[in-house]
């Protein structure tokens, strides 16, 4: 059980027994559950009954710090029964933030929940008044009367728009928590927030990685109603601070508009979800993002989402969540050589053992109101434009380099190894073309089988590997002139290869797919096996000889690492 916001259930309780929270019986069996601050409450729908906290042993609970009920906003009691329809009509619409909504015919409470119309008697199935009708006194329930009203608070839609509406349109935006706090009359210290994000981002106030993080963070606050459309992803074993860091923001934004799970499966991707509604920021903590990166890929852009909740109709409202994506996983994105979604950080170890501070930021600073307001303000102070470009102005860290590496087919993975590593051994040059069966044997001997099984196709390869060279402007073939990458027949009729060697690093180079750092510092060629050389018996002009599969340990390493 994950406790999301408005999950609803029903129980045996209805009119037969007690109810566990109030020690009342009451007509609805209804609860809901809700998350404030780290901490599940529940509650029957009655508004006759208490909120309580919920414990439990189960071992599925996910994880959280439970922080007590400071700040749980009190509960509004309902209107004693003796007062007029219009009294509870404006507590209902007020005080319950109640209205009809005609697009999708759903209801709002509590300026959160949605409902249908069955919910909606339920919930206040214990709120009567009493009317004298042709002289005789009636007991009127008033969500019916309500209903019926044709003044009741109504409006057209409903919206997600921190930018603000017309009225005809019901806004779902409530602003920041934070911004509620008085501004400090005195300065207040923020160096523990900027230890987090220097170690998180493994680089120092200034510095491109830090200053980047603190606009993407900033921009958050800033501008509402906009999306950074970059996912930020954070690589490091646990005990660094990113959890800390983004609870932190979650801290500012006010539970309503932070979400976290490490289940996308069902949080995100399952029939009926809510996960994504009115969200500022989505924390994936240790998911199997990879698995879903089709899915999750657009939603890190996308500027609607759909709301499909059981009972009600789907509608669309706006979506301005921002992404962060913290992992101990070496791998936890797909990240192709034209990547537009994400900056990745190998955060530091400075914070891992250091548990003075995590104590001190637990006690001191996480839930103190006069540091949140000051790292608010900090936030604000911030230059960053609302035109800011989050994906051209990224910086190129080596850990996004190592993913994107990590991502490339194996074609692809072959031609940086090729260029870089192999060249020596088995050359390609104008002086010494390559033979199209020999350069096919080389890739077949880098890439073995597959998971399935299967062998490296040379029509495949072949394709692949020219589609790919094609897209970068690196490839030639017949008479046109001779590019990195040239295609041609020698005399004989036979596929060869020539490669302008240079040409093809300093475009590798400049893609950011070696880390090499200049073309005179690559290394000697790799030796797959031994060719037979002129002058031994085992020479044949024009054959072709298989591979001894006698590669090095050297390369045998490397091949577990790269693919």
């Amino acid at each position: 059980f994950y406790g999301d916001n408005g999950t609803m259930f029903s129980c045996d309780l209805k009119g037969v027994a007690d109810c566990p929270n109030c020690g009342l019986r009451h007509k609805s069996n209804n609860y809901s559950t809700w998350r404030h601050d780290g901490t599940i409450f529940v509650k029957n729908m009655s508004d006759r009954c208490s909120t309580k906290p919920l414990t439990t042993t189960e071992p599925q609970l996910q994880p959280f710090a439970f922080e007590g009920l400071d700040d749980l906003p009190a509960l509004q009691a309902p209107p004693p029964e003796t007062q007029s329809y219009a009294e509870i009509k404006e507590y209902l619409e007020k005080t319950r933030d109640l209205a009809m909504i005609e697009d999708g015919l759903v209801y709002v409470l509590n300026g959160k929940k949605f409902i249908n119309k069955k919910e909606l008697i339920e919930t206040f199935q214990d709120l009567w008044v009493e009317e004298t009708i042709k002289e005789k006194v009636c007991r009127t329930l008033v969500i019916n009367k309500w209903l019926q009203d044709p003044k009741k608070r109504k409006f057209e839609d409903l919206q997600f728009a921190p930018q603000g509406c017309g009225p005809g349109t019901y806004n779902l935006w409530k602003g920041y928590k934070v911004a509620t706090i008085p501004v400090n009359e005195e300065p207040i210290d923020i160096e523990p927030f900027k230890k987090l994000l220097r170690a998180i981002t493994n680089s120092k106030e200034g510095e491109p990685g830090f200053e980047y993080m603190r606009k993407w963070t900033a921009f958050l606050f800033k501008y509402p109603h906009l999306k950074t459309m970059v996912a930020v992803v954070i690589r490091s074993l646990e005990g660094i601070g990113k959890n800390t860091y983004f609870q932190f923001l979650g801290k500012l934004t006010g539970p309503e508009l932070y979400n976290e799970t490490n289940s996308p499966e069902t949080d995100i991707f399952k029939d009926f979800t809510t996960f994504l509604e009115r969200k500022k920021l989505v924390i994936l903590d240790e998911a199997d993002v990879f698995k879903y990166h089709e899915k999750i890929m657009p939603l890190i852009t996308n500027e609607q989402t759909t709301i499909r909740k059981k009972y009600l109709h789907p509608f669309e409202i706006n979506n301005y969540a921002n992404w962060g994506i913290l992992t101990n996983r070496d791998m936890p994105v797909k990240i192709g050589e034209s990547d537009r979604k994400y900056i990745v950080y190998d955060g530091n170890d400075s914070l891992k053992k250091d548990k003075d501070f995590f104590s001190d930021w637990y006690k001191k600073y996480h839930k103190n109101p006069k540091f949140q307001r000051a790292v608010y303000d900090y936030l604000m102070d911030t230059d960053v434009a609302d035109d800011f470009n989050f994906d051209k102005q990224r910086p190129m860290t080596d850990a996004h380099r190592d993913i994107q590496r990590r991502s490339m087919n194996r074609e692809m993975k072959f031609i940086l190894h090729y260029i870089t590593e192999a060249w020596d051994a088995q050359h390609g040059s104008h002086q010494q073309p390559l033979a199209g069966g020999r350069f096919f044997k080389l890739y077949e001997a880098f890439s073995g089988t597959s998971n399935f099984g299967e062998k490296p196709n040379p029509g495949s390869f072949g394709s692949k590997v020219r589609n790919f060279l094609k897209k970068h402007g690196m490839y030639s073939e017949k008479d046109q002139e001779i590019n990195a990458f040239h295609k041609r027949k020698n005399s004989q009729g036979y596929i060869e290869w020539v490669f302008d060697r240079e040409k093809a690093f300093n475009w590798l180079k400049e893609k950011g797919f070696t880390d090499y750092e200049t073309f005179q510092s690559l290394p000697p060629g790799v030796e797959y096996w031994s060719f037979p050389r002129h002058g031994t018996p085992e020479y044949k002009p024009g054959g072709m000889y298989e591979a001894e599969n006698n590669r090095c340990a050297y390369w045998a390493e490397r091949i577990r690492e790269t693919m």
